[in-house]
């Protein structure tokens, strides 16, 4: 008897095991799963559009996510949790780094650029 009341509370606790590892996962993976898209304007110091500005999430090295057209829009893909950093790479070599909430990245960017 003591044998089947110990295997049961083994079977108990490897359940709820189970349920709050499968409970953390769905979590995560509903944060990388929903994907957003975010729309903008890069401008200069003198609030004209830049074009050609490449823009990369996290660092240079990631797979380039967007290139500004010739009116300075672009749209970048990004996930919706947390902060995303930017990094951007006007058409003159300068490499600027910018961390927004993913909720909240501005529909116009403001860069120190000289054309």
């Amino acid at each position: 008897m003591r044998e089947k009341i110990i295997t049961l509370f083994v079977c108990i606790a490897i359940g709820i095991g189970a349920m709050v590892v499968i409970k953390y996962y769905i979590d995560d993976d509903q944060c990388i799963a929903v994907a957003k898209y975010s729309r903008g304007i890069i401008v200069d110091q003198n609030n004209e559009p830049i074009s050609n500005v490449k823009m990369y999430e996290d660092s240079i090295e990631s797979e380039e996510r967007s290139i500004s057209n010739a009116q300075g829009e672009f749209e970048i893909p990004h996930g919706v949790c947390g902060e995303i950093a930017l990094q951007v790479v006007t058409p003159d070599g300068g490499i600027y780094t910018r961390k927004y909430d993913s909720e909240h990245i501005p529909k116009v960017i403001k860069m120190e650029y000289k054309k």
